[in-house]
């Protein structure tokens, strides 16, 4: 006596020649699949990574965040793309006098790892690092042309007060 294994008439389960449910619809679906997917058996995306081509282990995209191939390693991160990040917000929430340093850092950090990819990682810290610092020297600009406003009408408004005491009225 045989063990049925199929999920209908077929080869596996009852002896007879006859394909099952799932191949009839196989051999249905490969004459209109598209190119790159397999023809005779359950659709298969193809394959978005080379590296995964094959080979034991996790499949998916590179990086962080994400099941790696085997013999796949990500790259550290730039020693100055969190620098550069903290620096940033440090200069948007607390102390705009950080704010050139985290813009000076973060487009160095930036252009290193934009030059070797495969050495460093980290540009979205350092990018965001950049940004922050950007808007943080905007304000720190904006808020020392407020303040040069505000000394100036304060000096004339000394000058123009102590000219008026002087006079004796």
């Amino acid at each position: 006596m045989t063990t049925p294994t199929g999920d209908g008439p077929g080869p596996d389960s009852s002896g007879s020649d006859e394909p099952g449910y799932w191949e009839q619809q196989a051999r249905e679906r490969g004459a209109d699949q598209p190119s790159g997917y397999q023809q005779g058996g359950p659709a298969q995306e193809p394959a978005k990574y080379p590296h995964n081509q094959g080979g034991p282990g996790p499949q998916g995209p590179p990086g962080p965040g994400g099941p790696v191939s085997a013999g796949y390693y990500a790259p550290p991160r730039h020693p100055n793309a969190n620098t550069a990040l903290i620096l940033g917000i440090v200069g948007l929430l607390l102390c705009q006098l950080v704010s050139p340093f985290a813009w000076w850092m973060g487009r160095k950090a930036l252009t290193e790892i934009e030059a070797a990819p495969a050495q460093y990682s980290g540009s979205g810290e350092a990018k965001a690092g950049w940004i922050c610092g950007i808007i943080g020297t905007a304000f720190l600009g904006i808020g020392l042309a407020v303040g040069l406003v505000f000394l100036v009408i304060a000096i004339i408004a000394a000058v123009s007060i102590g000219s008026t005491a002087g006079a004796g009225y």
